[in-house]
This record gives structure tokens, C-alpha cells and sequence, in this order.
């Protein structure tokens, strides 16, 4: 089997969704929040919920909604990013689609307690890369907070937002963006070992699993990148995939400098779940799966330090 195939066959939405019905609720149980996002950071050390809400409200602001916004959301979360747009812009209505029946199901759970909100807001499982198979010209925003970059063809989103908008309408979009190929550059056992000094002798081992998750991240990422040419964009091309979607861009903010205090915070949690006394209260499926986004998270903080990604808000219409 070529590495082409490979990877064609190892990632896909289908499976993006099965990891996150087995990872969602550990997710919002370790961090006792409803949000599923990087945050909008004040500093370091406040609640993750407070900078997690804050990039959901900033996010509707930049997206400018109001009282008209017919919002298609893809990817989103656990619906709490809905009914915040809600509370906060009294929005006409949102339809969220998410590739996770985990999600749908937390959605619709919170969606039952709020009995008032069933004709305007709705939650179903759906594929980001099938919106052209949506009624055309029914939505006047299309928002993909931190979902985007999961998905494996930009062009063929772009081209479905398009495709659901009215005359006018905005896509609008919050993802970490790769800036240079540098991201994709070795990451040594011996900087893991450096940049976790509080493990203890014992528990050494936990940076040999840790190295291992992340080279089979980013050798993952390279493979999918070479089956995908749309997946895994750099900034320049991304801009221009979006713009010859019949997009034209009205904002770009770069955040970056607010959302890389996620990070901090998800080492410290998941040094409580790997190292040490409570090492042995996860499954090992459960580890398997957190390790793996650990990997990510802390291949995101690395490549934001460097330079090498951003984290980006646009807005296009």
C-alpha cells in the first residue's frame, strides 16, 4: 500500500468523528467546561472557561452577528458556542453540523433543556465537505470556529460555503493556520525531556511516549498533506484557495498571541492523568486517544512559538 493510500485510508471525517465521541467527555470533564477551544487568553492563569467563552464572543462580534444571522455552524463542539451566539446577538436562527454523534447527542441534550430555542437553533451530524448537498442560498453566515483545520479538502468547504450563502453573506473562520514548512521539522526527544522537567525519574518513560505520539503526528500530517493537496495549507495558499472559491476577504486577525496560553494549561492537566498517583484512573483506549491529542496541542504551542503557524480569524464574503 502506498503512504498515499495509507493515509487516505487512516484519516478521514469519519474517523476525525469516532475520536471525538471517544474523547469529548473526558475533555469536558477535565477542564469542567462546555466549550471545546483554544480560548482568547488574558493571561496565563485565569479559568479556561472565561478565555474559552471570550473567543466565542469575539468571534461572533467579528462575524458581525445580529438579529438577521442565519448561521450554518460546522464543527460545533457541544452546541454551548450556539447558544451563546444566541444569548448574546438574539440571532434568527443556527443549524450546526458536526461529524461526531457524540457532540450531536451533548447538543441536543442541552438543546431539550431550552425548550424555547427548538425553532431556532437545531443540531445533526454532517460532513463539512458535503454543504453543496444543503438547500442553496440559505444561510447568511457560515461560521467554522477552530474546525477548519480538521477539515481535508479547503477547496471543496470553501467551494460549499459558497454554495449556502445568500448574495452577501459571510464565511467566517477561526483556525491555527501554517505559516512555514517548519512546522513539519523534528521535534527532539531531548527538548520533550526539557520542556517537562516535573516529571519525575519514575515516569520518564512518559517523554519516550510522548516523542513517539508526536513524530507519528507530523509524519501523519506530511502523508495526509501529500494525498490532500487542499489539507494542511500554508497561509498564502490558503488565502488563495479561499479567494479563487469566489471569496473576497473583508478581515484578517491574528490572535495568536491570546489563544497559545491553551496550552500551558492542558500540560498541566495532563501531567495529573499521565505522571504519577492518577496515572492509572484512565483507560488505556482513553490514554491512547489523550496522548494523541496532547501530541497535537503541544505541536501547536511549539509551532506558534517559532512562527512557524498562527492562529487567525477571517472573515469573507
Amino acid at each position: 500500500m502506498t503512504v498515499e493510500k495509507k493515509a487516505k485510508t487512516e484519516f478521514s471525517s469519519e474517523l476525525i468523528g469516532r475520536t471525538f465521541d471517544l474523547v469529548t467527555e473526558t475533555f469536558l470533564r477535565i477542564f469542567d467546561s462546555d466549550f471545546l477551544n483554544f480560548g482568547l487568553w488574558l493571561h496565563e492563569h485565569e479559568p479556561i472557561q472565561a478565555a474559552q467563552a471570550r473567543l466565542v464572543d469575539e468571534f461572533g462580534r467579528f462575524s458581525k452577528l445580529d438579529r438577521q444571522s442565519s448561521i450554518l455552524d460546522v464543527g460545533f463542539g457541544t452546541g454551548a458556542q450556539d447558544f451563546r451566539y444566541y444569548d448574546l446577538f438574539q440571532i434568527e436562527r443556527v443549524v450546526g453540523i458536526d461529524v461526531s454523534a457524540a457532540q450531536v447527542r451533548l447538543a441536543q441534550e442541552k438543546l431539550a433543556k431550552r425548550k424555547n430555542l427548538h425553532k431556532v437553533i437545531s443540531f445533526q451530524q454532517g460532513d463539512a465537505l458535503h454543504l453543496t448537498q444543503l438547500s442553496n442560498e440559505s444561510f447568511n453566515r457560515v461560521l467554522a470556529l477552530e474546525s477548519g483545520q480538521l477539515f481535508l479538502d479547503k477547496k471543496i468547504f470553501f467551494e460549499g460555503a459558497r454554495h449556502v450563502l445568500k448574495r452577501g453573506g459571510s464565511l467566517c473562520l477561526a483556525e491555527p493556520i501554517i505559516l512555514s514548512d517548519s512546522a513539519f521539522a523534528d521535534i527532539s526527544r531531548a527538548k520533550i525531556e526539557a520542556e517537562w522537567p516535573e516529571v519525575p525519574d519514575e515516569d520518564r518513560h512518559f517523554c519516550d511516549r510522548l516523542h513517539q505520539s508526536l513524530q507519528t503526528l507530523v509524519s501523519g500530517e506530511i502523508s495526509v498533506r501529500k494525498s490532500y493537496p487542499n489539507y494542511g495549507l500554508l497561509y498564502p495558499e490558503y488565502l488563495n484557495v479561499l479567494c479563487a472559491s469566489g471569496f473576497q476577504i473583508e478581515e484578517i486577525r491574528d490572535v495568536t498571541c491570546q489563544v497559545n496560553f491553551f496550552y500551558p494549561h492542558f500540560k498541566r492537566k495532563m501531567k495529573d492523568l499521565f505522571v504519577g498517583d492518577h496515572s492509572t484512573q484512565q483507560s488505556d483506549v482513553e490514554k491512547d486517544v489523550l496522548m494523541r491529542f496532547l501530541s497535537a496541542f503541544y505541536w501547536r504551542d511549539v509551532t506558534f512559538r517559532s512562527g512557524a503557524a498562527g492562529y487567525f480569524l477571517i472573515r469573507a464574503s
